[in-house]
């Protein structure tokens, strides 16, 4: 008897109803497809017709970051492709990744990617790369979200 309870208590707390997964998906659309914006957890709250603390408890329960954490883990995700691909400035990236200045995203890719933006340019374009400097591998700490 102990042991069936307990079979069923760890069944709940790990698996993610279908609801769960059809308001991540809603939420998760409007992330990706506003993240260039200025956005709020009430936007991403409002984009699934629910209330913050409800979107909370979503990306909480389908063992998430917080929905702002994600958003910001998403932006170092785009803007890596902007880095690799592009010779646009640091601080242009920044703005058209969704941050309000470049500072606070080199900040915020140097806590994800233990690394600089720049830094990581350099490490992604063979041609530019010091031989002197030691590069600084780029790890992402969140998995993909797949449902």
């Amino acid at each position: 008897q102990i042991l069936i309870n307990n079979r069923t208590e760890t069944e709940k707390i790990t698996s993610v109803s279908f609801a769960d997964k059809r308001r991540l998906r809603v939420l998760l659309d409007y992330i990706h497809k506003n993240y260039m914006n200025h956005i709020t957890l009430n936007d991403i709250a409002a984009a699934g017709s629910i209330s913050r603390g409800e979107c909370c408890r979503i990306f909480r329960r389908t063992g998430n970051p917080s929905p702002i954490t994600y958003l910001k883990h998403y932006r170092i995700r785009q803007s890596t492709k902007l880095l690799a691909c592009t010779n646009l400035s640091i601080t242009e990236i920044a703005y058209q990744v969704g941050f309000e200045g470049g500072s606070y995203y080199t900040e915020c890719f140097r806590k994800e990617m233990n690394c600089t933006p720049l830094e990581y340019r350099t490490s992604q374009c063979p041609g530019s790369i010091d031989p002197d400097r030691e590069e600084s591998p780029s790890r992402n700490r969140y998995r993909e979200i797949e449902l």
